[in-house]
């Protein structure tokens, strides 16, 4: 995906290119054109004043001309010479309907066929059959310079005899070429500022938005306590306009949130108080009744449901709560045999076994390890839950991966139909009985405050994997902790 930094850079260069290359061509090949079209008026001009200037008799004598006439031939090449030199032009010689030379400044035999004229022959019969004057086209000599050739008619009783060719090195080209350099490199220098301004322009349109879209990603991940910056500079456009919108809408959200959690820590206060007095005289009426069996199972039952709105109580408060993770570093191992000794009995209750693995087995985390064994006893819950029958292995493992660490609690349950795997994550969504539907969510918000990412993997019929993508700080301070002995298999 193009950054909107391209786009803009884009959008300023783009344009720019194309008007920079059209006028330079545009520039290019009028200036040739009016260059060319000049020195062509320049050698028919001096054609025609060459011809104006031939007496009834130079006609006559040319009309007759042989190779005989040899004092009338040097004559007129001696008049030819003076007008070359006095016009500057390359050469000068008169020929007729044969293309055969008559005169000529430079050294061509009499009668000899011009055959580089052959190329304009459709210029000379133009001249020969309508005594118009014409221009060759450009041509490259011998050198590789540039010419071209005017042809002007010798008219006797209003027929052509005869054509005087006037031809000249196209000298401008060299000037055309300095200027299309120099055209060049402005062009060049003009795309150079264009692209300093375009970055300019776009990196202060850009480094806004980029600073907002960061700002709600944070709001998207529950951060609403960092304000939304506001663009600096003394003039406000639709950029400031939206980031005071968004501030407003944080404040807003913020003020909602503390009003919730008030109100969530207030019904936890009023549920827990009474809660918390049921359960000390079902304790008592536990013991009470320990001689009791049948009664003592309808008070274990009791105690079970007063310890899953105990649960239920907890989950709302952690949900509705945003604390910053309290990061420690400490041995994955230590962790696991924490969440072994926790939750160990309770599997074994319900026909369900725990696996503990790592890998390797001094590899450490750094995480709040309080949140981080919530969210694993959280999936392990959910695994043991989610089992129909009461042989069932939960397997914990935590890998090493580069500077990240993986954290997966996999199980031989029946798995997850693939239209409830995709809403499992969402808040209050459950697919049991009695449930909150908080607990995946919780963990997955868990994940996202660590910044790591949490992934779930099942199929029906084969079992669930869920796993935990976890960065690791190494400039955290490591603690020292005691690993259980012989848990780690």
């Amino acid at each position: 995906m193009r950054s909107l930094r391209t786009k803009i850079t884009a959008a300023f260069l783009a344009p720019t290119l194309i008007i920079v290359l059209l006028f330079g061509l545009l520039t290019y090949f009028a200036s040739r054109q009016g260059l060319e079209d000049e020195l062509g008026r320049r050698l028919i001009s001096v054609g025609q004043t060459l011809s104006s200037q031939l007496s009834d008799v130079d006609v006559e004598q040319i009309s007759r001309l042989t190779e005989d006439n040899g004092r009338v031939i040097a004559r007129l090449k001696d008049r030819l010479t003076k007008a070359k030199d006095t016009t500057g032009v390359e050469r000068v010689f008169l020929f007729n309907k044969e293309l055969k030379s008559l005169v000529d400044t430079q050294e061509t035999a009499f009668g000899q066929v011009l055959h580089a004229q052959a190329a304009d022959s459709v210029e000379l019969e133009r001249v020969f059959a309508h005594a118009e004057p014409r221009t060759s086209v450009l041509f490259a000599g011998p050198e590789g310079t540039l010419y071209k050739t005017g042809y002007a008619p010798v008219m006797r009783e209003g027929e052509v005899v005869a054509v005087i060719g006037v031809e000249a090195s196209a000298e401008f080209f060299v000037l055309l070429r300095n200027f299309a350099s120099v055209m060049t490199f402005l062009g060049l220098v003009g795309l150079l500022l264009m692209m300093l301004v375009s970055a300019v322009v776009s990196r202060r349109i850009t480094k806004p938005v980029r600073a907002l879209v960061a700002s709600a990603d944070n709001l998207g991940k529950g951060d609403y306590i960092t304000p939304i910056p506001s663009p600096a500079g003394r003039w406000r456009d639709e950029i400031a306009l939206l980031s005071e919108s968004f501030e407003e809408m944080r404040k807003e959200v913020l003020s909602r949130d503390r009003q919730t959690q008030m109100m969530l820590s207030g019904i936890a206060h009023e549920v827990r108080n009474p809660l918390g007095g049921m359960k000390l005289f079902v304790g008592l009426l536990k013991e009470d009744l320990s001689d009791r069996p049948d009664e003592s199972e309808k008070v274990q039952k009791i105690e079970r449901e007063l310890n899953y709105l105990d649960r239920v109580v907890t989950d709302f408060l952690d949900f509705a709560r945003h604390q910053a993770p309290d990061m420690e570093r400490f041995r994955a191992a230590t962790l696991l045999g924490e969440i072994d000794s926790l939750m160990s009995a309770e599997c074994a209750g319900v026909g369900a076994r725990i696996e503990l693995a790592c890998e390797p087995e001094e590899v450490e985390l750094t995480a709040d390890r309080q949140k981080l064994r919530r969210a694993i006893i959280n999936c392990v819950r959910n695994a043991y839950q989610a089992c129909e029958t009461s042989d069932v292995t939960i397997r914990i493992e935590v890998k090493e991966v580069g500077e990240r660490r993986h954290i997966e609690i996999s199980d031989n349950g029946p798995g997850i139909p693939e239209d409830t795997l995709k809403e499992i994550l969402t808040p209050f969504f459950t697919t049991k009985e009695k449930g909150s539907g908080l607990g995946l969510s919780l963990t997955n918000r868990i994940m996202e405050e660590h910044g790591g990412s949490m992934s779930i993997e099942s199929e029906v019929g084969s079992g669930t994997t869920v796993r935990f993508d976890l960065p690791f700080n190494a400039e955290i301070e490591a603690e020292e902790m005691n690993i259980p002995e012989g848990w780690l298999g």
